[in-house]
């Protein structure tokens, strides 16, 4: 069971699982890299990294993701099941457990 789960591997995630590492959280996060940041030429406008490409933004990323011990899955949540006391999620065909859920990315639901 983790504290909390990070649905989105980028900026904003990798972030929210760096802040719940220091604050003595178990974190799981999925995901792959952000294709918007590793496209990108250049980034003028993150603070302390001026002019930054896109690869080198989100290999200091993953670096300092790294340094915690935040649970990576590089899969796609398939599906989000809240269970009242937590929540179960599925990447693939494992299910993990969190207590709490952190969204980042955008969700595109299509109807069949």
């Amino acid at each position: 069971m983790y504290d909390i789960a990070i649905i989105g591997k980028g900026p904003a995630g990798i972030s929210a699982a760096i802040n719940a590492y220091a604050r003595n959280k178990k974190v799981i996060i999925f995901g792959q890299d952000s294709k918007k940041i590793l496209w990108a030429p250049s980034i003028p406008n993150y603070a302390g990294l001026p002019n930054i490409t896109g690869t080198e933004f989100m290999g200091r990323l993953n670096d300092h993701l790294k340094t915690t011990d935040a649970f990576v899955v590089n899969q796609n949540v398939l599906a989000v099941y809240s269970l009242g006391t937590h929540f179960s999620i599925q990447a693939g065909t494992e299910m993990y457990e969190a207590k709490k859920l952190y969204l980042q990315q955008e969700l595109i639901l299509k109807r069949q």
